[in-house]
């Protein structure tokens, strides 16, 4: 999924609403994955309404301003099933626009707003600065196959109130909350999720990361100080990527 979060202010730089759009390039496999995003920092109390997102499966416990209900901050939904923003398409595989040779399907975007002010007005009568929004509270997550406490975080994000904290340190995850370690595996730590800055290829169905990123594993290994752009042109295995 590629994304992009666009900050809404006023002549007083303050926050007024917080626009994501969202872009389902790919499934792989056939779990009916969804998206969340929590904003950490900002409670609940501090937003009027959240609109644009997908909801159907009912599995969510959504508030009267379209928030998540019994998360400590700022969480909605973006969408709870991918498959409604990137239908399958058929030609007998498994996914969408993950195996060559199979129908591809068009993508299409999806838009989120989160808005802080009405008629000039924040919610608490507290406006939010525009400069304390900073990369370090996003924390996207995607929920796995309709389970709503099953989450997966980008590496060394903390989960949200809602996961189920038991999966933790269990088969191949080496989470452990009290190191603060999270979403990683327990050989070489690889992550769970990745969030690169610029849009990339991904892999065939079935070819792993490293196989089509073979300076990845060197990447993760060296704690990010060896390869830091293994994710660029030149470092690629073409065959094993879709195009």
């Amino acid at each position: 999924v590629d994304y992009q979060m666009k900050l809404i202010s006023n002549a007083k730089n303050e926050l007024v609403d917080l626009a994501f759009t969202f872009k389902v390039k790919a499934i792989g496999a056939a779990f009916k994955n969804g998206l969340g995003v929590e904003l950490r920092g900002i409670r609940p109390s501090q937003v009027y309404s959240v609109k644009g997102n997908s909801l159907k499966t009912g599995i969510h416990k959504i508030a009267a301003n379209g928030l998540e209900e019994g998360t400590e901050w700022l969480t909605f939904i973006a969408f709870d099933n991918a498959f409604d923003l990137l239908p399958y398409a058929g030609g007998g595989v498994t996914g969408v626009n993950t195996t060559v040779g199979a129908p591809v399907q068009r993508i299409r975007t999806e838009t989120v707003v989160v808005n802080f002010m009405q008629d000039g007005k924040a919610p608490n009568g507290t406006p939010i600065s525009v400069k304390a929004i900073t990369m370090d509270q996003f924390n996207p997550f995607m929920i796995v196959n309709q389970k709503r406490g099953v989450e997966i975080h980008l590496p060394d994000m903390p989960p949200t109130a809602l996961a189920d904290r038991s999966l933790f340190g269990t088969k191949e995850d080496a989470s452990s909350e009290g190191s603060g370690r999270w979403y990683k595996t327990k050989n070489n730590f690889l992550p769970w999720a990745l969030n690169v800055s610029m849009d990339v290829p991904y892999p065939i169905e079935k070819v792993s990361l490293e196989k089509a990123y073979p300076y990845f594993a060197k990447w993760v290994q060296s704690n990010g100080s060896e390869y830091a752009d293994w994710y660029v042109e030149k470092y690629r295995e073409n065959s094993a990527l879709y195009k």
